[in-house]
């Protein structure tokens, strides 16, 4: 199972299509953001923004504490989720109007 991200500037045309494993949800607990990844669908992208990057602060300042969260399976990491949620942050920006949707 995965989560994807998708944000369209027009319907149907998407701008953003970024997958990563459920296997990092506890990481997205943790660092407040599993309701702006899971639960945005509808938003516009201005709106989650600003929470996916402190949520990306707290992540980065407590490295160790994030590491802990590995999924045992090894599908997922902390490394590939801080990759993940940074390259994603760095496209939203891209398009503060765009309408999120969600399939998990």
């Amino acid at each position: 199972m995965s989560l994807n991200f998708i944000v369209s500037i027009t319907s149907p045309h998407e701008v953003i299509d970024a997958n990563i494993t459920h296997n990092v949800n506890k990481m997205w607990i943790k660092a407040g953001i599993y309701d702006e990844l899971y639960k945005s669908e509808g938003k516009k992208v201005s709106e989650v923004i600003g929470k996916l990057e402190v949520g990306l602060t707290k992540m980065i300042i407590d490295s160790k504490g994030y590491t802990e969260l590995n999924p045992e399976n090894g599908w997922g990491s902390y490394d590939g989720a801080v990759k993940w949620l940074t390259n994603l942050i760095m496209e939203l920006k891209k398009y503060p109007d765009g309408i999120i949707e969600i399939s998990a």
